[in-house]
């Protein structure tokens, strides 16, 4: 289906601006790489991948223009949510935060103390929800958009309810850990579609100028046909958390849920999984098979991997490589390839 390159402030803040709100993490990620086989420098007329028309290039401005106002409220009051309720207020003029959730009563009042004192926006104390069921409460509030920024096990289920009460929503990636996610994911997305509602995920490289431009050239036709490419996101070790006196099991992973593979899905969905969909956006092709290996060097915490390297074979018998890491003292890379003939 043909869709249209011409948006509303509305319908960017329901796509491009909610989407900034995830920001833009690697600042010094490379951009895609793009190459040719070809050694006919003057040959011209490359058959475009795409069919022009076919495929949506967004706008991306810095703000959207005046508007209607919108509420949001934040699901998950952590780093990442906190990064991306001040982004959302950068987002344009008119929108507010009225509303937080966590599992934890410090997480709220400490984010709602920062923007208090640093965008003086006031969350009343009848909008700060707390617990595990907090989302429920603050979807059934007063707003527009549901922002949510939970570790990922919680994705599914908080997605399904969002939809649910029929709300918009930005939800941070990745969506799920397992198939069973997966499936309620994918479910839930065709409820919000029928319902025409706007769910704006935090797949980073969809919403970036030099990404977007790279898949302007090569679904132009620019490197021709894809032969393969390599995905990197090789870094330090990320944080953890040091259990305290006093937290049950359940609390210390939820506060350190980066490293169990049950919370995050592991370094693959959790980081990496811009690199990979990067590669599958640009190009067009869906993985067929996938070879692997990792292992736990320097993990201090938790169940995850701190290394894999996988070779996918994509569905026209193309190999791309991915490989990622965390862990200190070595050579860092995070930037993405594209071959073409």
């Amino acid at each position: 289906m043909k869709k249209e390159n011409k948006l509303s402030r509305r319908s960017f803040l329901k796509t491009s601006a909610l989407a900034s709100a995830i920001g833009v993490m690697g600042g010094g990620a490379s951009t895609g790489l793009l190459s040719s086989c070809s050694s006919d420098n003057k040959k011209s007329g490359n058959t475009p991948l795409r069919e022009a028309g076919s495929y949506y290039i967004p706008e991306l401005p810095d703000m959207a223009d005046d508007g209607k106002p919108l509420r949001a409220g934040l699901i998950g009051c952590g780093g990442r949510g906190s990064g991306a309720a001040f982004d959302f207020l950068s987002s344009a003029n008119g929108v507010t935060i009225v509303a937080l959730a966590d599992v934890f009563e410090e997480k709220v009042n400490d984010l709602a103390d920062r923007l208090k004192q640093e965008k003086n926006v006031d969350i009343a104390a009848d909008m700060r929800f707390v617990g595990l069921d907090a989302y429920k409460q603050l979807v059934d509030s007063d707003v527009d958009v549901v922002l949510d920024c939970t570790p990922t096990f919680f994705r599914p289920s908080h997605f399904e309810y969002i939809v649910k009460q029929n709300k918009h929503c930005f939800l941070e990636k990745p969506l799920f850990v397992d198939s069973v996610g997966y499936r309620k994911v994918m479910a839930t997305a065709k409820q919000a579609e029928a319902k025409k509602l706007t769910v704006v995920t935090g797949t980073i490289r969809h919403h970036q100028r030099s990404y977007v431009e790279s898949y302007k050239k090569i679904s132009e036709g620019a490197i021709g046909e894809i032969t393969g490419g390599a995905v990197y996101y090789n870094g330090g070790a990320q944080w953890e958390r040091e259990r305290q006196p006093g937290w049950n099991d359940l609390e210390y992973m939820i506060k350190d849920w980066f490293n169990w593979k049950w919370l995050s899905g592991d370094m693959i969905i959790e980081q990496h999984i811009h690199s990979i969909d990067a590669f599958i956006w640009l190009s067009g092709l869906k993985p067929a098979s996938a070879l692997s290996f990792g292992s736990a060097q320097r993990r201090k915490s938790g169940d995850r991997y701190d290394n894999f390297s996988t070779d996918f074979t994509m569905e026209n018998g193309a190999h791309m490589h991915s490989m990622c890491r965390q862990i200190d003292g070595c050579t860092n890379n995070v930037s993405n390839y594209i071959q073409g003939t």
